[in-house]
């Protein structure tokens, strides 16, 4: 295979013949490199097409490849030192498992507003971010099917659209190692992830404008990192998390649906669809909100571990009817149902069933009216933190110790509330102390 070098005297542009050591422009037969044989600025004034393409850490000219698109038969790698970089539309790798790795040693890093990856290999390709690229990101990412990309290194995967930011289709394998940050400016769908989804690092989706709405596809995510979902730091009014299918979560610690936000209006819609999650972290909502409005509507939600709501002021739960399944240990630390003394609940016809398989659980509620809680703990102790209020509770095994708490249930189609201030009891004494509406099925 050939190689061609850059080996302009003077500033010029990719298609000069003269700028190139094999005396013509790059063919998509050849090699091509850019190192000490030539620092001078080269603008690529056309879409080439080449085997591959290596900018050595030797080079130190600005490279600018502004409003094209170059296809790359096998690898890609970018080790300049100094000179800013332009990858304008982006580039297509065709190569089966083609190595790519960008790794511009200047600290502004490369800029990749409107640069797409392709990748449209058939066995294992890899990308490595070794670079300042989380400050200037991609546009897309486009993975062809069956493809198991995996990327790697030291900084982010920036992009930010249009929608969706990253496509892959059935059969693809998408694992990414390193932070996927992805941010959302227009209208449409996250992500099209129809294939195997996973990683170890946190993936944070962001909504990065005010009054859109951000569609969340079906996807299955079996890694071990963390995935949070936020409305970036600033404030984004009337924007909407949209979700439109079913979510499952791997079993890494952290790896949850994490919504976090800020500006007036926001909004996370399940829109009937279900969350699972097999990590011990379980479900948390807005870690940092302080006005957002979340609407369970008629989806399961099923964790191991906590179900959190942040104590904001503006924080809202809108339980609707839904079904919110904890098992294991229930809840971080203490085990705890969490819910926050600033939270708005709106308990609607939601079900919330302990199951705890660990260490004994406890209920805080913040002093919230809650669903209705049922309490599976055979050979645990479920505790109360504080009074407790709920629409109805159902003791099928277990303990339930009161702690010298008072217990509040509205029973549905009884007009009359029942409070009973017991202290610790079993439950078998509960049964017997508490008016059989209370521990009655729905």
């Amino acid at each position: 295979m050939a190689t061609n070098t850059w080996s302009a005297a003077a500033n010029g542009v990719w298609s000069a013949d003269a700028n190139w050591s094999l005396g013509h422009a790059p063919l998509a037969a050849e090699d091509i490199v850019f190192d000490v044989t030539s620092v001078k600025n080269c603008t690529v004034d056309v879409s080439p097409s080449v085997t591959s393409l290596t900018i050595s850490v030797a080079y130190t000219g600005v490279w600018d490849m502004t409003g094209q698109t170059m296809t790359i038969a096998g690898n890609m790698s970018d080790h300049g030192i100094t000179g800013a970089h332009t990858y304008g539309n982006g580039f297509v790798f065709n190569g089966a498992s083609a190595a790519v790795e960008f790794h511009p040693g200047n600290t502004a890093g490369a800029v990749c507003t409107n640069a797409i990856l392709t990748f449209n290999g058939t066995t294992a390709p890899t990308l490595a971010l070794n670079t300042q690229l989380s400050v200037k990101p991609f546009k897309q990412l486009i993975l062809a099917a069956s493809v198991p990309l995996t990327v790697s290194g030291v900084y982010a995967l920036y992009i930010t659209g249009p929608a969706p930011l990253v496509v892959a289709p059935v059969g693809t394998t998408f694992t990414v190692n390193t932070p996927l940050d992805i941010v959302v400016t227009v209208a449409g769908d996250l992500w099209n992830i129809d294939g195997t989804f996973n990683g170890s690092a946190t993936h944070t989706p962001k909504i990065g404008a005010s009054s859109i709405t951000v569609n969340v596809p079906a996807t299955a995510y079996t890694g071990t990192g963390a995935i949070t979902f936020s409305f970036d730091t600033a404030a984004r009014t009337n924007s909407t998390w949209l979700w439109t299918g079913n979510m499952s979560w791997g079993s890494g610690v952290g790896c949850t649906v994490n919504v976090a936000g800020s500006g007036a209006g926001t909004i996370v819609d399940f829109n009937n669809y279900n969350v699972t999650t097999t990590s011990t972290t379980g479900i948390m909502i807005g870690t940092t909100n302080t006005t957002l409005a979340v609407f369970m509507r008629s989806g399961t939600f099923t964790a191991p571990g906590v179900f959190r709501v942040y104590d904001y002021a503006g924080n809202t739960v809108n339980f609707n009817d839904s079904i919110v399944n904890l098992s294991s240990a229930v809840g971080i630390g203490s085990d705890y149902l969490t819910f926050g003394t600033l939270v708005t609940v709106n308990a609607g016809n939601g079900i919330i069933t302990l199951t705890p398989t660990g260490s004994d659980a406890y209920i805080t509620s913040g002093g919230k009216a809650l669903p209705t809680i049922r309490i599976n703990a055979s050979g645990k102790v479920v505790t109360l933190a504080g009074n407790l209020i709920c629409t109805n509770l159902i003791v099928y095994a277990g303990t339930l110790n009161y702690n010298g708490k008072t217990l509040t249930t509205t029973i549905k189609n009884v007009s009359q509330s029942v409070n009973v201030p017991l202290s610790p009891v079993t439950v078998s004494t509960c049964i017997n102390l508490l008016p059989a509406s209370i521990v009655s099925m729905r």
